[in-house]
């Protein structure tokens, strides 16, 4: 089995109150398996209990790449504090797949002769897949503001386009809200700061969603 995983982000400060952030990152996978069913293993029992040998290799690849502007503003009036960001992500993903299998072999034929020459068993049909490749691109915001770190009120919203969905369906949109009090930062609370010195209250709605359903399942399929 090999796996590579690079990620890496820059950040770059275009003004007082304004930066940007770039994040990349990329994956690739190699699997290799290997696997030898003899005599005394109870597969081969279906096979008049003659050995049977596979080999499959998997390959799969993936990237994201994400872009993101930050403004921040604090005392923008005396106490109040507003943070505000935009961003884009891109994700992308593929992989394939072959088998090979034979079965019958001789029966006293021990895994490596039978992995080295599978032309010593009768073949089954090589099977290979190349799935589609599966992209997700989305788009989000999201609001914070505060006055005097007390009271607090968030927005968001976010749009993810995915390839697993059918066209003209592929989009879903999620907003979402939030508020907050710290009660520990009032002034009735000081008694308590010997022991409690962080009690927020947060009351927050929102949609959320995903794309977690195989490649093509919006698709008829034949076999």
């Amino acid at each position: 089995k090999l796996r590579f995983n690079f990620n890496g982000g820059a950040t770059i400060r275009l003004m007082k109150n304004l930066k940007y952030r770039f994040e990349f990152g990329v994956q690739y996978g190699q699997n290799k398996e290997k696997c030898f069913y003899g005599v005394n293993t109870s597969l081969v029992s279906y096979y008049g209990y003659q050995p049977i040998a596979y080999k499959k290799n998997s390959d799969s690849n993936s990237y994201r790449m994400a872009n993101i502007l930050t403004y921040s503003k604090r005392d923008f009036l005396p106490g109040n504090n507003l943070t505000a960001m935009i961003g884009e992500e891109l994700n992308y993903s593929k992989s394939e797949y072959f088998t090979s299998q034979a079965k019958y072999f001789p029966k006293y034929i021990d895994a490596a002769s039978a992995l080295a020459m599978m032309n010593l068993g009768t073949a089954d049909p090589i099977k290979t897949a190349e799935y589609a490749p599966v992209t997700l691109s989305s788009y989000f915001g999201r609001l914070n503001y505060d006055y005097k770190g007390k009271y607090l009120a968030s927005a968001t919203i976010r749009a993810d386009g995915s390839s697993l969905f059918a066209p003209g369906n592929q989009w879903g949109y999620f907003p979402s809200a939030g508020l907050s009090w710290r009660i520990s930062d009032e002034n009735f609370m000081a008694s308590e700061k010997r022991w409690l010195d962080n009690l927020k209250l947060r009351a927050s709605l929102g949609e959320a969603g995903n794309n977690r359903i195989p490649i093509d399942a919006w698709k008829r399929t034949f076999s």
